[in-house]
């Protein structure tokens, strides 16, 4: 059998040839959790604006994000040369993010499977995700996979295409009506993360907030910080910490900055500063004194660009 393994990342690929599980590997790894997905472009130009922006936000190559991307869709193009293709994915919004705008790509297609999981008994202290797995647990995740159905594709692209539109309303409206008896169990908990990103009450997102809390409660570094976030406070990780460090550098840099100094790497000591505090605890909020510039999903938080 022609096997193709699809992943939004490379953090199985070893292990599933190490397990013996056969079959070529395609990471997807466009993140769509973040940055810019508008409405109106075609695959080539939202292709270079992704790229444009992931490079500038992570301090990246654009040519090198350009034509890795442009490879990676490319490959969805021969996804017929298979008799089966598997998709795995996990809950969180990382990958049901990277999914629903997978399955509006490809469709629906006879040979393609899909395992995907909010949790497995050998992750401890708590399931992140399949590349927290040991071979031998991927292994034995391999022969569970379904068929993709065309109501599970139909779902994915209302929910894409209300992801791109950026609308709070709509978004929150599927997050509340699918269930776990829906196609995509596990995207109202994926889109509710997502709306907690938007700025709240003080003007923060959720990631933004928690970093401050957890600077008040003892971490001491970008990495403590990291650290605590994913394995304390976070009801549903989901950011690599690529994608971290650039949300963190967001509160470091601005005009008035909630944490002080700018890090030079993941151990740069680092503290709350006067103005941190009080968006903490109430009595400021972050837009008193900066201007928040960050796409969500389709939808620029902004000034014009």
């Amino acid at each position: 059998m022609r096997l193709l393994h699809i992943r939004c990342g490379e953090d199985i690929r070893d292990s599933l040839v190490e397990a013996g599980v056969p079959g070529d590997f395609l990471e997807w790894s466009d993140p769509i959790c973040r940055g810019p997905v508008p409405v109106g472009f075609d695959r080539p130009s939202l292709r270079s604006l992704r790229s444009e922006w992931i490079a500038s936000e992570w301090n990246l190559d654009a040519a090198d994000c350009l034509s890795r991307m442009t490879e990676q869709d490319a490959a969805l193009d021969r996804l017929d040369d298979y008799d089966r293709v598997i998709l795995w994915f996990e809950h969180d919004l990382y990958d049901q993010a990277t999914l629903i705008a997978l399955l509006d790509r490809i469709g629906y297609r006879s040979n393609v499977y899909m395992i995907t999981i909010d949790d497995h008994p050998s992750a401890k202290p708590r399931f992140f995700g399949l590349g927290q797995l040991a071979p031998a647990a991927l292994a034995s995740l391999y022969g569970t996979e379904r068929p993709v159905t065309q109501e599970q594709v139909s779902q994915a692209r209302h929910a894409y295409r209300v992801y791109r539109e950026g609308n709070e309303a709509a978004i929150a409206w599927v997050a509340a009506t699918v269930s776990e008896q829906s196609p995509l169990p596990f995207l109202p908990g994926a889109l509710t993360r997502h709306l907690a990103e938007l700025p709240g009450d003080d003007g923060l997102s959720q990631t933004e907030r928690l970093t401050l809390q957890a600077l008040e409660t003892g971490a001491a570094t970008p990495g403590e910080c990291y650290r605590d976030i994913m394995t304390k406070t976070e009801p549903q990780p989901f950011l690599g910490d690529l994608m971290y460090w650039g949300d963190l550098r967001h509160l470091t840099e601005a005009a008035e900055p909630a944490i002080a100094p700018v890090p030079e790497d993941w151990k740069s000591a680092i503290a709350l500063t006067e103005f941190g505090r009080a968006v903490l605890k109430g009595h400021a909020r972050w837009t008193d004194k900066n201007t928040v510039k960050r796409w969500w999903g389709g939808r620029y938080l902004g000034p014009d660009l």
